[in-house]
Order: structure tokens, then sequence, then C-alpha cells
């Protein structure tokens, strides 16, 4: 009666109309009894439950609520005596245990009240004891935190140490995987991670670089002098929510594409499918050129983890060649950097806000001294660039594998100039592009190889032409000419013979005796025949032309004239015949009988050497 009368006064005081024990068909509460333990300093309650086979009794004490009040404070959460799963026998005679940790530095008396809340709301008075309880100060750290370093791999602890603390003690740091409380701290499963953090450090950093950790944990922090160790976690020593630790990196793996759309300047990533996981993101990078290990500082973007494809702007004024790679990065930001053949990776692909980046009619010309020089147009919208030139000896240039590079020079020259040492009849040229664009300041190499715009569809002979040299050095070659004299023509040179009549012969002496000497006119090549001697020969003259004239000696050239040669059929048309300038030289304007008379006088004077020039032993048989 005298317990029920406390808790009554109690629940005034609280404001809260107390009902008898008749609420319940008799007193649910068989015992309420509590006692402290000095050296935990700590409070044990217990509550059993009345033995009963009444079940409508044991389902009104399933329904009610209860909490314990410690100097009518409440003390902890609400509880049950009994749950609803539990059976009736279960119920009957359930006893409860509450452990409570009473406030530091108290000695005295501590009141403690059960009451109980019927499932229709009204209040229950359970029952009141008495305790005394003696606690000392608290010796602990306080406001303790923890924060996960994920690049490091590293948790860093920070505390403070309360400005009253006595000296002498250590710092301990404990690692858990379940909260910590005076109750249940001897009985956990915990780790000391260290005892002996000297007395007013403020920090700690526990590193896991070295092992692989994936967890959430609790950390707790004490001082412990060399006859006590405050455990009971009354204060702000202990993490009251646990930290991620984890240093595994996320792994993803497949295969990713890339395609530029020059029309819309995109390029377009695709890696085949996302992965469903609220914790995971990708990432996005694209560098310049190749790595071995991700640089972050060309990431792109940061997408959701179930996508599976993305849209990169390549921004104007960028010609740029470019390798993608994508990655997965989770809540803590552990992310794996390092690229090998299993990441989703692709490169290099060129993308390019310009409509031409190359030079275009690309030339070779081989020059008198043998010095081949390659010039091309400047279409790359860099005059800063590089030009790369390439010889290829096998055929035209579609890629620079095994191709020789024989110089370069700035795209603005305009031209590249080099003498083969091992100079060939069949050789191609190539240029490339080596520069940087826009915002890029990295310089690049573009391989871009196009037939017939920066690389030669047709070979060029880069060895010299024949030289008309004569095989002895006083071999020449003379015409006979309308004005009754000889006319030496030099190699390449000219010689008029205009106005000559149909069927009349032009004479011909080498200075040495020859093979043969042809002559030719679009083709039509014919050996001229030998007249009077090895070394003097004629040609007849049936039509206009202009001859040109090979002295040939062991089947080589060695010596060249041309013939311009005029003819007339009536040797009464003294009109002018031709007015052709042949090789810079002006023909006669005019005509007279006189050198139709001349030609005829050539003629007999052929007939004359011919005779003198006989073989003299052949005459003296004649003579006999």
């Amino acid at each position: 009666m005298r317990r029920h009368v406390a808790v009554c006064l109690i629940l005034l005081l609280m404001g809260i109309a107390p009902v008898s024990s008749a609420s319940f068909s008799s007193d649910p509460i068989a015992s309420f009894s509590g006692s402290f333990e000095t050296t935990s300093e700590q409070t044990s309650i217990s509550i059993e439950v009345i033995q009963t086979n009444d079940a409508d009794f044991l389902d009104q004490i399933k329904q009610s609520t209860w909490k314990l009040l410690r100097n009518s404070s409440q003390v902890g959460d609400e509880f049950s005596l009994c749950t609803l799963e539990m059976l009736n026998s279960e119920c009957a005679g359930n006893i409860v245990n509450i452990t409570i940790s009473p406030p530091p530095d108290f000695s005295g008396q501590a009141i403690y009240d059960l009451v109980g809340t019927l499932s229709d709301g009204t209040i229950y008075a359970g029952g009141t004891i008495q305790i005394n309880e003696n606690t000392s100060e608290i010796l602990a750290p306080e406001s303790l935190t923890a924060a996960y370093d994920s690049t490091n791999q590293v948790t860093n602890l920070e505390w403070i140490i309360p400005s009253e603390t006595p000296a002498g003690y250590h710092i301990v740091i404990y690692r858990h995987t379940t909260p910590a409380s005076g109750a249940t701290w001897q009985m956990m499963t915990k780790e000391m991670l260290t005892n002996s953090i000297s007395e007013g450090e403020t920090s700690y950093a526990v590193d896991h670089s070295g092992t692989s950790i994936e967890e959430e944990v609790y950390y707790s922090v004490t001082f412990q002098y060399p006859m006590s160790e405050d455990v009971r976690f009354i204060g702000t020593n202990t993490l009251d929510t646990p930290i991620l630790e984890d240093n595994i990196a996320p792994l993803i793996f497949g295969e990713l594409s890339a395609i530029y759309n020059p029309d819309t300047s995109t390029t377009i990533l695709d890696w085949g499918e996302g992965i469903i996981d609220s914790g995971l993101v990708i990432n996005i990078y694209r560098s310049s050129i190749v790595l071995e290990e991700i640089d972050p500082n060309t990431h792109v973007a940061t997408v959701d983890a179930s996508m599976s494809m993305y849209e990169v702007m390549v921004p104007f004024g960028e010609h740029r060649q470019s390798w993608y790679t994508v990655t997965l990065e989770d809540e803590v930001g552990n992310e794996v950097l390092a690229i090998t053949p299993s990441s989703p990776s692709t490169g290099p692909i060129i993308e390019s806000t310009y409509s031409s980046t190359t030079v275009n009619s690309i030339a070779a010309e081989r020059l008198a001294d043998g010095t081949i020089t390659v010039s091309w147009h400047d279409n790359t919208g860099n005059p800063d660039a590089t030009a790369k030139i390439w010889r290829s000896i096998t055929g035209p240039i579609d890629s620079l594998q095994d191709m020789e590079e024989v110089g370069s020079t700035n795209v603005g020259y305009l031209s590249f100039s080099h003498q083969p040492p091992d100079a060939l009849d069949s050789v191609w040229y190539a240029v490339s592009i080596e520069g940087s664009w826009g915002a890029e300041s990295l310089p690049w190499h573009d391989e871009t190889m196009s037939a017939g715009i920066n690389s030669m569809t047709d070979s060029i002979s880069e060895l010299a032409p024949p030289v008309n040299e004569s095989v002895e050095a006083n071999l020449t070659v003379e015409v006979w000419g309308l004005d009754n004299k000889w006319h030496l023509i030099g190699d390449g040179g000219s010689y008029n013979l205009n106005g000559m009549i149909n069927g009349s012969q032009v004479l011909i002496r080498t200075s040495e005796e020859v093979e043969n000497i042809t002559h030719g006119t679009f083709g039509d090549v014919e050996t001229v025949a030998t007249l009077g001697g090895p070394s003097l020969y004629f040609l007849e003259i049936t039509a206009d032309r202009e001859i040109g004239v090979s002295v040939y000696v062991d089947g080589e050239e060695v010596h060249f004239m041309r013939l311009s040669v005029s003819v007339i059929e009536d040797t009464d048309n003294l009109a002018d015949e031709s007015e052709d300038e042949i090789e810079g030289h002006t023909p006669e304007d005019e005509r007279t009988i006189a050198v139709y008379i001349i030609g005829v006088l050539m003629i007999v004077l052929f007939g004359y050497l011919m005779v003198m020039m006989r073989d003299p032993s052949s005459a003296l048989r004649e003579e006999e």
C-alpha cells in the first residue's frame, strides 16, 4: 500500500492522474527491486511479472507500456513487460532487467518509480524503490569525433581534454562494431588499438592502408590511470553513430566505345550497362595522352551508376586526339585509378570542330642539282604547327607505319627541300601535322593521311635525267646549211632549214664515227642513211618537219639536236613558208630565188663530196 501511495504522489507532482490497481484485475507486478554496483557504478533494476493463467489479464499486460523514473526523471526508453509475440506461459513470471548509469559525482538515495500505461491510455502506478548510489566524477575525454579519409585510407579521431582532468593517465583507443555502454562494455567484443597515447594529446590517426577493410565501426576513447579507467561511457567519449571505413574500391568491367559526331560536335560514350547501387557513381575521364593511371584533372563528368551512355560536348576551336576511361566511385570516394587491360577505356579518337586541319595540294619536284622539294597549301588553321615530311618507296602513304621521316618544318613555310642519299626512280611523299589547337596546350601528331590531299597518289623520280654528254670530248655534230656552210649544233641546240625542196636531203657530219643517227617527229623514228663515209650522213626531206636528231654510240644517246625544216613543192613558189619561232630563233621573213638555187647547188655538192670521200685505193683501181 505504501508503494502505491508513493507512486501516486510522484504522478501527481508530474501532473498525471494515477489510477488504482483495480485497472488490472490484479497487480501485474510480482516484484520490483534494484541495487547499486560500486565497482561499475551502475544500478541494476529487476521487474518480475506475476504468475497467472488468466489469459485476458496477460493480454492486458502485453498491451501495456512502461517507463522507469529516477528522481522523477525518465530513464531510458519505454519498454514492455511482455511482447505481443510471447506465449502466455512466457509472459507469466517474465523478468525484465534494466541497467542504469547514475549521474556522475552523485552520493545519496535515488527514488525509482515504475509507471505503466494501459492500452486505453490510463496510467498505472507499478511501484517505488529507493537505492543508495555513490558515483564518481567523469574522468574521460569529451566530444569524440571520427572521420574517414578515403584518399589516404585513414580514420582521424579527435577529442577534448577536460580542463580539470587529473594528471597521471594514458589515453586508450578502442574500436568496436557495436555501441559502447557501461552495461555492455565488459561483455562486448572490442579491439584496443593503443593504450600508450601521452596525456594531453587530442588526436589519433588509424591507418588502414595496409589492409583491406569495408565495415561500419564505433570508436571509444578513455583515460587509463594506474588503478582505474572510466568505462561507464556516460559522457561523450564514445561514438553514438558508426562511421564507414572502406578502402575497397568498386570495379567496373566491360567495353567502352567512343564515337565523335562532327555535325553536333559531341562524342557519344557507351559502356554497355549500368549498375543498380545507390552508393555508387560513374566518373568519366578524357585525356590527350595515353595514361597508366587516371589524372583527376582530366575529369569530365560524374553520372549515376545506373547509366550506360553519356554525351560529351567538344568546345568550339578544339582539334585533339582523346582517350576516354570510365570508373566506379563509392560513397566514401574509393575509386580504381589504375588503367588496366580490363578497364573500360578507348582511344585515341580525333575530335575536331574544324572543317580541315591538314595540308592539301601536296606536290613534289626534282631540281637540277638533285634536290627534292615537297610543297603544299596550308589549311591547318594553325600557323604554329609543324609539318612532318614522310617518304615511301613502296607506294602511296596511307599510314605512317614503317615510313621514313625525312624532316620537318613550320607548316607556314609551304615547302621542304632535301637531297635523298639513295635517290630512286619511284618515290611517294606525304605531310602530317603536329601541333596544338584551342585550349589544349600539349602538341600532338595528327597522322591522318588522305590520298591526293596530304599524301601523293603519283610517284616522283628522284633520279637525274640523262646527261647528253659525248663519249669523246671532240665529238661534234654539224649540218650543212642553205648558206653552203657547215653549222655546229650543240646539245639541245637548233638550226632552221627553211625553204627546202621536196625530196632534198639534209647533210649531217660528225667528228667521230657513230653507230647511227636517228630522227623522229611525233613518235615517227627513222634511222638516217650513211652517205659517203662513216661520219657523213643524210636524210631525205619530204614534208615540213620539226626533227629531233639523236646521235647514239654503243646504244647510248650522246648528242641531240633539233632541226626545223620547211619544204616547198613548187620551185617557182618563192613565198615565205614559215614564220614559226623555234627555240627563240625567228625564221627569215623572205626567201629569194637565189636561196633555192643554192639549194640545187647543194645537191650537186653532195655528189661531189661523195666522190671526194671515196676510198682512194678504189679510185686507183678504176684508173688502172
